[in-house]
């Protein structure tokens, strides 16, 4: 068994040689990837009286909210006015996720306010995401299986979004009242679902202007979770 200070190296390791390898630093970076967000600095809310059924399987939340359509359970984080990118740096946003089923058009989803109040969400049923603030926006995928969502902004004006690596939509956010937070889970009042959430991870990285965007900034979350998950069969 590799010991606890091993595992510290190993990471840092990976970490220190995969930053280098892709050309940037990152100024911040906020990662969920298993276990109770709301004991990782995230905020739970729900409908008063009436919380959503929540567990923890294979290092996925699982969110089922089907007993009611009048059930909201989701979380959040307040960026304290530090969530956008800088000149010359990309704000990424990535969650993996897997609906299992809905009553209502769409139920679960995930989204974030700028710290301008300039906003972007995106909304989920079982085969198709929409754009909360974009009407008519949407992009289908295959149901039934778990897909990986990424958007990036440099300016939080103009995004593009990629579903299981694949560009798949450039959109625009829309200027509202809120600020500076960044939300995901069952969001939505009048709709119900059974919803499955790998992982969700925001931060703000200085690419580097020829090469890849982000791919080896996840190495060293993806050692961590390794690590620490239990062996399957």
């Amino acid at each position: 068994m590799v010991g606890d200070s091993m595992m510290r190296n190993v990471v840092g390791a990976v970490f220190l040689t995969s930053a280098a390898a892709a050309g940037f630093c990152s100024p911040y970076w906020v990662a969920w990837e298993d276990g109770w967000p709301e004991e990782q600095g995230w905020s739970r809310f729900y409908s008063q009286g009436m919380p959503a059924k929540r567990w923890l399987e294979d290092g996925a939340l699982v969110i089922d909210s089907r007993e009611s359509t009048h059930i909201y359970d989701y979380l959040a984080r307040d960026m304290k006015g530090a969530l956008d990118p800088d000149p010359g740096e990309m704000l990424i946003v990535q969650t993996r996720i897997k609906i299992h089923e809905t009553f209502g058009l769409y139920d679960a989803g995930f989204g974030l306010f700028s710290d301008e109040a300039w906003a972007v969400g995106f909304q989920l049923d079982t085969a198709n995401l929409y754009s909360a603030f974009e009407p008519g926006v949407r992009v289908s995928f295959t149901p039934g299986v778990f897909h990986s969502f990424e958007l990036r902004s440099p300016d939080m004006r103009a995004y593009e979004l990629y579903v299981d690596t694949e560009l798949r939509l450039r959109g625009s956010f829309k200027h509202l009242v809120s600020r500076s937070f960044v939300s995901w889970g069952d969001g939505v009042q009048g709709a119900a679902s059974l919803s499955r959430w790998d992982y969700f991870r925001v931060g703000v990285v200085v690419p580097e202007p020829s090469g890849p965007v982000m791919w080896m900034a996840l190495v060293v979350f993806c050692v961590r979770r390794w690590l620490r998950r239990p062996a399957r069969s």
